[in-house]
Parts: C-alpha cells; structure tokens; sequence
C-alpha cells in the first residue's frame, strides 16, 4: 500500500439523519481509496445498522449531553482525541451531509503543512494576516471556518478536543465559543489551514451565486479545477442532495441561486448520483447467508 493509511471520522447522533447516511459515506470511501485504514462512527446508540467495516462507538460521555447537542453542535469537538484511533494516525471527518466523489488517499499530504485543516469560508478565509490579527487582537479577531470537513492526526499536541474539555472544566470557555467552528477556528487560528475548493467543495459558495451568470462565467473558468474535487458538502437545510437531486432550480436560505446541470456542475453532478446508485446497488447486494450487507437503502437517496 503506497501512501500514509488514514482514517474516516463520522459522528451520528438523534434522528436527523439515518444510518444509511453514515453506510453511503463509508462505501464511497472504501470504493475510491486504497489506504482507508478504518471507519470510526461515533454515536449515541449503539444499535445503529452501520456498515461492519466500520467501527461503532459511544460518543464520550462528557460530549454525549443535551447542552452540546443545540446551536453551534460543540458535540463535534469530541473528534480529535479518540481512544480507538491510534494517536498520530490521519484523520479525515466529514458531515453526514456530504458525497465522496473520489480518492481521498492524497489528502492526508496536507499535514506536511499544517496541523489541521477545515473547509474556508469566503471572504474571511484563513491567511497570515488573519493570523497577525488573531495575535494582535489577543484572539479576539479571527477567520471561521466551516466544519463540514477537517483534516488532523488523531490526539496531536494541543488539539481542539482537549482544550475545550480543559477550559469548560475551569469555566473558562466563553459562551460565544460554544461553537464547533468558532472554537475550533479561534483556539487552532495559528495552525489551521484551509482546504482548497477543488478538493473539499462547499456545494452554496462553489456552486451557487447571487446571479445566475457569474455561475456560468465560474462553471467556464473553474472547470477544470472542479475536476479534483474529492468531496462536496450539502450543508443548509434547502440544499441536502436529497433536495436538491435532479432539481431545474436551486435556491439556499441566503437567496444563492443554481441548477443541477451537468455544465454548471462540470459532470460532477453525474458523479454524485453515480454514487448513490453505486450504494443503491450494494445495499441489495446479500452475504453468502442470504442477509443484508446493512440496511436497505432509505427513501433518502431513491425519492
């Protein structure tokens, strides 16, 4: 196996979402990569139907509470220091909200530059000036990132994780970074990077616009680059895949507009629904004793 073996990070909890939502994740990612060393899902029920490649744990306790769970999801923060993945190993997370397109073996490379990576959000994106304010200001000024993805080795030196546990502890953490982006972003600003668009796509900012002809123009200059996208991002409540899929018309909650079309997408749209007829199939496939793999595909993925 050539490369540095890395691991998936998933986390479910509540009814939001369904387990063939973590089994459609972990599929696409065993499919395109070769150096997928493990799948680890976190969960608060432990009765779950998950593919059993992957393994099934309890979130931890002092994250698994109700505070946790609301506004701003610090549940999340839990991921960086776990007990089953071995301290060091890569780690690659990503919300139940997204697709995984290709290989994702290449990304752990990026640790070669920065302890830790996550989606940047337009236009206050991660820089070095970004990070002499973050200094000046005493952490008061700072970029936020998006949390649909991050990229980190397993417990390293000064994670999230451990420092938000250290500063709850000593009530010390204020309120307004009870918050998985912003407290990941303010307490890593001077080691975070963020990933480019053409490897982990934010699916409202690359794909959407204001204005339908600046899609056009983007869809023209960006087509090639769009090409080496390995993960896209459905976050917003009106842009879940499951909403959005085969729609003329797309509109987010900040009024961005698009279409699922093939030339504004650049085929990638293709490749999404490639992979969810892909599990689709799996899904039905049955072991030598005539069983399941793991449940049948929701309505979710085939409405």
């Amino acid at each position: 196996m050539n490369g540095e073996p890395w691991w998936l990070v998933l986390i479910i909890w509540g009814s939001k979402y369904s387990d063939d939502d973590c089994n459609f994740l972990i599929s696409s990612a065993f499919r395109h990569s070769k150096n997928c060393a493990g799948v680890l899902v976190l969960t608060d029920d432990l009765t779950r139907k998950i593919d059993p490649r992957a393994q099934l744990v309890s979130i931890p306790s002092d994250f698994n509470i109700e505070e946790l769970k609301g506004g701003g999801l610090p549940i999340k923060l839990c991921l960086f220091d776990l007990a089953e993945i071995p301290v060091g190993a890569p780690c690659i997370y990503v919300d139940l909200d997204s697709a995984i397109i290709s290989s994702l073996d290449e990304v752990p490379n990026l640790l070669s530059e920065a302890k830790i990576w996550m989606i940047d959000v337009f236009p206050k994106r991660f820089s070095s000036w970004r990070r002499l304010l973050h200094r000046v200001t005493h952490g008061k000024k700072f970029a936020i990132g998006n949390s649909s993805a991050f990229l980190y080795r397993n417990g390293f030196t000064g994670n999230p994780t451990i420092r938000f546990r250290d500063m709850r502890s000593r009530g010390k953490l204020p309120k307004k970074l009870l918050h998985d982006d912003r407290f990941v972003s303010w307490s890593m600003q001077q080691d975070i990077r963020g990933f480019s668009p053409f490897l982990f796509s934010y699916f409202r900012i690359e794909f959407l616009s204001i204005s339908m002809p600046i899609n056009y123009l983007k869809a023209i200059f960006r087509n090639n680059k769009r090409q080496k996208i390995a993960v896209i991002t459905f976050a917003g409540h009106k842009t879940k895949v499951r909403q959005i899929l085969g729609t003329e018309k797309i509109l987010d909650h900040y009024g961005r507009k698009g279409r699922w079309s093939s030339f504004l997408m650049g085929g990638l749209n293709k490749k999404v629904e490639e992979e969810i007829l892909m599990f689709a199939a799996l899904s039905n496939q049955a072991d030598a004793g005539g069983k399941p793999r793991y449940t049948a595909i929701t309505s979710t993925f085939t409405s």
